[in-house]
This record gives structure tokens, C-alpha cells and sequence, in this order.
């Protein structure tokens, strides 16, 4: 079965999806609801409600009428004496076949349903014989379409719907082989700097997860000026994901006519100057960059007058003519990798810049800051940074974007989208697949190499997971080298060396909770391992992403904070009689956050 993912919730996207695969089915996943009137319960890019009633949906189409189109959200096929159902009002304007729940259902129960019924499908039952059988398998399994987990006895069995119109039904499987010659997205590399082939990134449909950051940026950089921040700064571990991301909002924002520029290894004020030219090109942006050039190799400081012209100019906003070509537009300047500017320790935790890119960077900042312009900023890195300017804090412009390990969720997404052919190419065991997952840690990358590892040699994989497995329980050094080679790239070590000996003490005593917890209560446990109450102290271990920061479920606008899975097994372990101790410290902390 071809099956392409379009995850952002959004009806803009996926009318962009759907025009683009022409499919033969449409299957939404989300909320629904019958009053006011009938209506999906989507999002906007920002992550903000945005209900798409059916007229809503019928555009959201694209003009385009799938074989089936499957609403697998509540309460779509419920109506009563005045208003009629969701999927009543399509089937007459949208899919000559809707499927729809007539009622509340539980979301394991609506994942199996869909299950037995895309199997029949494929194996060239009609759609209407489909849908009956899919329904009693849902209530009593026959042989062969078990649950793929213990659902227990079906509550909701009964409420699947289907409504057909007059050309609706028959069989939708005719054939044998996929539409295309191979899984497009998943062969080809994607690359953060496409042009020059460089920063190899997860491609469109690899990528998953991480909705909410990027929901998060996209809402910072719709702000006006005066509201909005210089930049957006993307920081965490090594491998979790931040450039990928940072690919990510540059797909969106290119679908606004946006260009994407990448600074990478080099961060001197003409590699940024010259990163224009390279990247966005035209005779205007070229002849500004050619005029400045000089100027700004002799001083640094001269690059914020440049990029203010730039800024301001070509690059402030989309110009088309009147054939709807695009004359001007604005760019997303992104600063990849940004900690191999970085050097050393200085206040609040954070490392300092080099000696050579603190003027570019600084006049990076302050032009973004002040310039009128649609263009926009973004940084990632391993590290946080601090640039002092007379009186204030120049990092303080950028919205700070931590990115911590992919919950679980997010995990099972990524392994999902890797295995889009089979999983007899990874021996045929659901038990290594689960394994991989739990090794990585929520690690993207990590996760990524060991799925390549059990497509391309699965002996080689069952050592390495047996040698992670080691590292993980006891931080015991591996004997594979690709192992060795991983986790060397990931620096842990290094970056645990850097932290004072009190420090120290306050990663160990942070193993006492496998969750992330309210960041006044991390504070106190730290404390109560000897670390000073001094924000930097406490900002260190953050800054270094060996605390990963999490939004606060509990509490709205506060943060939570837990050590990163990875860097457990380096950190030390706690005692019986040391876990009692500090657990009744931080009781009544942890009861009130």
C-alpha cells in the first residue's frame, strides 16, 4: 500500500498533500464534533483551534474526489432532528464513499478498526463488505487479525458508518504494485544546505514529531515587529534532531515564497554576508553584497549596515509581477551548528563566543532586531551562548526553543515512517524493533543509525544493541567501535567534564527521577546535593543539554526538567539511603509544583 503522511494537522497542508498525490484515499485523523454545526476539529500552523466545517473540507480537497474518504474522528457520522452528519453532508459534495463514527470512540479501538479494514481493502474486498467485516473483526477477531494490542472486549465496534453515494463502493485494490517505482522521500538523502549537498537532514516524509517547536516558531515568526524576537535559538543534545527541524521550518516557510539561507562552519561576518548572494542570488541582493563585501572584511561591525539594506531591501518581503513571478522575497537565515563558535564557560552557564565571530554574530542580532522585514533568524546548537552589549544580553533576542528527547510517541511515529516496506527487513521481530526504540532514548539520531544498522547488517545491529543495552544499565564502555564512534560524536564525556565537581553532584542526584519534574523542584534537589542557588550553577547543566527542558504538563507557562536518558549512565548512580534522603528534601517541593 502507498501510504504518504502529512502530520501538521493543518487543512493548508493538506489540501498542498492532496493536490500533489492525487490519492485514492483520504484518511483524517483527529478530533470531531457535531454541534455547533459538524466540523473536524483541526489546527492552524500555530497550533491554535481552526474547526473545518464541510464546506471547509470540500476545498480542503483541492477540487480533487478521493474513492474513499475516511473522517476517523468522533461524532462525524452522528446526527439528530437538525443537524445532519459530517459525513452525510461529504458524501453529497466531496467522496462518492465516506466513512465516519457515529458517536465518541476510543482512539485504540478507531487505530484497529482502521487496521482490518485497510487489510481487506488490500487484499480486494469490496469496500462495503469491507467495512461489515472490519466491524465484526473489531468485536471478535478472526484468525489471522488479532489486535495488535490487548484492546480487551470492543465497546465501539458498532459505531464505524458508511455512507456511499451513487458511484460509491466496489473494490478500490486493483492491482498489485504501488504507483511508483519506490518509496519516494525515503532513498534520497535530504540536506539542510541543499545547494552545496551539505548537513544531511531527515527528508519530508521521515521527518515526524516535533509539532508543537515547530508550532511554536511559526507563531514567533508571524509576529510583527516590536513584538517578535530577533530569532528563534534551537538547542539540545547532539543528534536530537535540530537541524532536521530547522529543515522543517524552512519547508514552510518556503511554501510562503521564502528563501533559506544556511551559515555552516563558518561564521565570520563575510561568510554571512556572502551566504546571501550563494543562497538567494538576484542582481539586487548580489550588487549589495558586492558593495559591502570589502567593507566588512575590514570591520565586522559594517556587516549590520549591510544586512539592514538587505534586510530592508530585496530581502524585506514578496515582490511578484504581474505574470505572478517573484521579483523580491525574504529569507530564513539559519546559523546551523552554532556551537563550533563557541568556546569556554562565562556567566549564567553559558559559553562564550570565539574571538572571531563575536562582532558578526552581534551584528547579525541587532540588524534582525531592528530591521522592518518579513525575513527571519534561526540558530541551532548544542550550547547556549552568551554576548554581552554594553548593557544587556544580546542572546536575550532569540526565543529560547530547547528541543528534548522525541517522547514515545514521537519514537514509534519515526520507527513507523522508516519501515514504510516491511518488517521482514529487519528480521521479522516486532521485539527488535521495540528494542531499538527503547535503546534510543528518544534520540532521533541515534535511532535513525540503528534502523539503518538493521536494514543493511542485522548481526552487526544485535551487537550494538547488546553493547547500548550495557552502556545504558551500568555505563559500561562498549567494544563495538560503532558504538564507540556514535557515542564519541555525541562528546558526553567532554561535556560532563566541563561541570564543576558540585555541579556534578547535582547531574547525580537528578537520576532520583525517571520523569521530567517542575524545574523549582530540580533546583531544590541540587541544592540539597551541595550546588549553590546561584542561577548559573542551575543554568549550567541546562545549558549544557545534559538537563533536558520540557514544557510543564501540569502547570501552564512554567518548565520541567529531567536529566537526558543518555547522560544517565555517565552521571553517577545514587544509594538506597542517598535516594531516601533527598526524596523526603524535595516531597513537599514536588507536591506544590
Amino acid at each position: 500500500m502507498d501510504l504518504v503522511v502529512e502530520e501538521s494537522g493543518t487543512l493548508r497542508l493538506l489540501r498542498s498533500r492532496v493536490a500533489e498525490e492525487n490519492p485514492d484515499v483520504v484518511h483524517i485523523s483527529c478530533h470531531g464534533r457535531l454541534k455547533p454545526q459538524p466540523a473536524l476539529l483541526l489546527e492552524d500552523e500555530f497550533g491554535d483551534s481552526s474547526p473545518a466545517s464541510m464546506q471547509d473540507l470540500v476545498l480542503g480537497l483541492a477540487g480533487h474526489r478521493p474513492r474513499l474518504l475516511f473522517l476517523s474522528a468522533c461524532q462525524t457520522a452522528m446526527s439528530d432532528d437538525v443537524v445532519s452528519s459530517l459525513v452525510w453532508l461529504l458524501v453529497q459534495s466531496a467522496a462518492p464513499a465516506v466513512v465516519g463514527w457515529a458517536g465518541s470512540v476510543r482512539d485504540h479501538e478507531a487505530t484497529e478498526f482502521a487496521r482490518f479494514l485497510y487489510r481487506r481493502l488490500a487484499e480486494g474486498e469490496p469496500l462495503a463488505q469491507a467495512v461489515a467485516y472490519a466491524r465484526l473483526d473489531l468485536l471478535s477477531p478472526a484468525p489471522g487479525f488479532q489486535p495488535s494490542t490487548a484492546v480487551g472486549q470492543s465497546r465501539d465496534w458498532h459505531l464505524a458508518r458508511l455512507y456511499l453515494g451513487p458511484t460509491g463502493g466496489g473494490i478500490l485494490a486493483t492491482g498489485r504494485q504501488g504507483r511508483r517505482g519506490g518509496v519516494r522521500g525515503y532513498a534520497h538523502k535530504a540536506f539542510l544546505n541543499r545547494q552545496k549537498q551539505g548537513v544531511p537532514v531527515a527528508g519530508p516524509l521521515e521527518f515526524v514529531g516535533r509539532r508543537r517547536q515547530l508550532q511554536s516558531i511559526l507563531r514567533e515568526f508571524s509576529k510583527p515587529l516590536g513584538e517578535r524576537r530577533a530569532g528563534v535559538f534551537i538547542h539540545g543534545l547532539g543528534r536530537q534532531g535540530k537541524s532536521s527541524l530547522a529543515a522543517r521550518v524552512a519547508d514552510r516557510l518556503e511554501g510562503r515564497d521564502y528563501k533559506a539561507l544556511v551559515v555552516h562552519g563558518r561564521y565570520d561576518a563575510p561568510a554571512i554576508l556572502q551566504a546571501f548572494s550563494d543562497f538567494a542570488g538576484g542582481r539586487e541582493v548580489d550588487a549589495l553584497v558586492k558593495a559591502h563585501l570589502k567593507a566588512v572584511e575590514e570591520d565586522p561591525e559594517n556587516l549590520q549596515t549591510a544586512l539592514g539594506e538587505l534586510l530592508e531591501g530585496p530581502c524585506c518581503q514578496v515582490k511578484k509581477d504581474g505574470a505572478d513571478k517573484v521579483l523580491e522575497r525574504p529569507v530564513l537565515l539559519v546559523i546551523d551548528d552554532f556551537e563550533q563558535a563557541l568556546e569556554g564557560q562565562q556567566g549564567g552557564g553559558r559559553h562564550r563566543l570565539k574571538s572571531n565571530c563575536v562582532e558578526s554574530i552581534r551584528a547579525t542580532l541587532k540588524a534582525f532586531d531592528r530591521a522592518a522585514t518579513d525575513s527571519r533568524l534561526l540558530f541551532t546548537s548544542r550550547f547556549q551562548f552568551t554576548l554581552p552589549d554594553a548593557r544587556r544580553e544580546l542572546a536575550n533576542l532569540l526565543l529560547d526553543m530547547p528541543l528534548p528527547p522525541m517522547e514515545p510517541y514521537e519514537s514509534e511515529k519515526q520507527a513507523a515512517a522508516k519501515l514504510k516496506t516491511s518488517e521482514d527487513q529487519v528480521g521479522g521481530a516486532e521485539a527488535r524493533i521495540a528494542q531499538i526504540v527503547e535503546t534510543a532514548k528518544g534520540n532521533p539520531g541515534l535511532q535513525d543509525w540503528l534502523f539503518r544498522m538493521a536494514l543493511e547488517n542485522p548481526e552487526s545491529c544485535a551487537r550494538c544493541l547488546e553493547d547500548m543495552a550495557g552502556f545504558l544499565e551500568k555505563g559500561e564502555q562498549p567494544d563495538e567501535q560503532e558504538v564507540l564512534k556514535f557515542l564519541e560524536k555525541l562528546a558526553l564525556d567532554s561535556i560532563v567534564k566541563l561541570l564543576s565537581p558540585a555541579q556534578k553532584e547535582a547531574l547525580r542526584a537528578s537520576t532520583l527521577f525517571q520523569l521530567p519534574v517542575p524545574q523549582p523542584v530540580m533546583a531544590a534537589l541540587a541544592q540539597a546535593a551541595g550546588l549553590s542557588s546561584a542561577p548559573e550553577d542551575l543554568a549550567r547543566l541546562s545549558a549544557l543539554g545534559l538537563w533536558d527542558v520540557y514544557e510543564n504538563s501540569f502547570r501552564k507557562g512554567g518548565s520541567a526538567v529531567a536529566i537526558d536518558p543518555l547522560v544517565r549512565p555517565l552521571a553517577g548512580t545514587l544509594n538506597e539511603n542517598e535516594e531516601r534522603a533527598l526524596a523526603q528534601l524535595v516531597a513537599s517541593e514536588l507536591f506544590n509544583g
